[in-house]
């Protein structure tokens, strides 16, 4: 809800307005989170390091400020399911920071659909403003053979944002012995009596992901509508992991995260390439939590160059929009491909 109440000027002897007080104690609240307790360490993810947002002299006039939407109540299992009926297509516009991997996974596509349906040779020609075609989203039949590899689903969130759309956010852990790519989780939407409503799956936003390594995820439900009564969430399918031309050795150094007044969150850090080739399109892939460890934000952000030479490193910044509570927390890791 945005703070439309002006500061009362303190050398008139005026004094401040209630809500004033309150705006300036939310706020203050919102920058404290920045000290909240770090991510588990088995995750393999760096943790960030916070930065404290500088007091604005008085007089001033209050910064309008995020206000955070109800998390919707998630029920973690593994329903039977039934097929969905076929979406409309979908335009997506390209913007900066896009990468053709984190938009097939906000829809939910594979990346070999959208790059053939749109004629794309190579990934790295994208261009801002370009109009890209959603391919229909294929919501097969429940696998006969059903997933055996082990897993958690995790820190997950449901949260609607300004719009009334819903989107749902979390962590898929593999607690197998083996890495696995392509990772796949489906939501569901369900009124009281358990009628399924819409059924969306979306791609976790990780090439590889290694034994004990967690993939996040982020993507667009639906409407919310006043039939809607609760969710469940299951990994779809995956499958085996094979490196080749993935660029696993890159790690993510100086991590920092700032939480600023207009309620984004700016991200920056470095990207360090520990293989012994070339790396081409580096991406950071940065995940927020919130104070209770629930996901509030995935994005896929592109370092200022790329192509990193082996021992080599290069900067990269961007901000995060949360969804739900504030942002206690961030962690990152890079991902790419070998240039061989």
């Amino acid at each position: 809800m945005d703070c439309k109440d002006r500061a009362a000027d303190h050398r008139g002897g005026r004094r401040f307005p209630a809500s004033l007080w309150t705006a300036c104690l939310l706020l203050a609240a919102c920058i404290g989170g920045c000290t909240q307790d770090r991510p588990d360490e088995d995750n393999g993810l760096v943790p960030a390091t916070p930065v404290a947002v500088a007091a604005t002299p008085t007089p001033y006039e209050v910064v309008p400020t995020y206000t955070p939407t109800p998390i919707i109540h998630i029920d973690v299992r593994l329903p039977p399911g039934t097929p969905t009926p076929t979406p409309m297509p979908q335009q997506h516009r390209v913007e900066a920071g896009d990468t053709l991997i984190g938009i097939a996974a906000r829809y939910g596509v594979a990346v070999e659909d959208l790059q053939e349906l749109n004629g794309i040779g190579d990934p790295r020609g994208l261009q801002i403003g370009q109009e890209l075609e959603i391919p229909a989203l294929h919501v097969p039949e429940e696998d006969t053979n059903p997933v055996r590899a082990r897993h958690e689903l995790r820190r997950v969130a449901v949260a609607v944002d300004g719009l009334g759309t819903a989107w749902v956010m979390g962590e898929v852990v593999n607690l197998d012995t083996v890495p696995v790519e392509q990772i796949r989780v489906a939501a569901r939407l369900q009124t009281a009596d358990g009628t399924e409503m819409v059924r969306r799956t979306a791609l976790a936003v990780r090439h590889i992901t290694s034994p004990g390594k967690a993939a996040p995820f982020m993507f667009r439900l639906c409407v919310v509508s006043q039939t809607a009564h609760g969710w469940t969430l299951s990994v779809a399918s995956f499958n085996p992991g094979h490196i080749g031309g993935y660029a696993t050795e890159l790690s993510v150094g100086n991590l920092r995260f700032e939480p600023q007044p207009s309620g984004t969150v700016l991200v920056s850090g470095l990207v360090a390439n520990h293989e012994s080739v070339t790396v081409a399109d580096p991406e950071v892939v940065v995940t927020a939590f919130d104070a209770q460890r629930r996901v509030t934000a995935v994005r896929a952000m592109l370092p200022d160059e790329r192509v990193l030479v082996p021992g080599g490193e290069v900067a990269f910044e961007g901000a995060l929009i949360p969804l739900g509570e504030p942002v206690a927390d961030v962690t990152a890791f890079a991902q790419g491909f070998k240039d061989e």
